[in-house]
């Protein structure tokens, strides 16, 4: 890693910065706006491993009882 640093110190880096520049009223926008990445990502990811799991290529596409 950069300067010996884990993960977790340069993610508190980099939130000080944030927080630094932007100021603590844009912070929790700005938090707002990464949950909500998240949570779309982590949406279209559970759709693409539902449409190429293994079930469907096995069935007609009909869903289990």
């Amino acid at each position: 890693m950069v300067f010996n640093l884990g993960y977790w110190e340069i993610l508190l880096v980099v939130a000080v910065v944030i927080i630094f520049f932007s100021g603590p009223s844009r912070v929790s926008g700005i938090i707002k706006s990464i949950g909500k990445g998240v949570r779309e990502y982590r949406q279209i990811t559970g759709e693409i491993k539902e449409t190429f799991s293994l079930d469907n290529f096995f069935n007609d596409g009909t869903p289990k009882k």
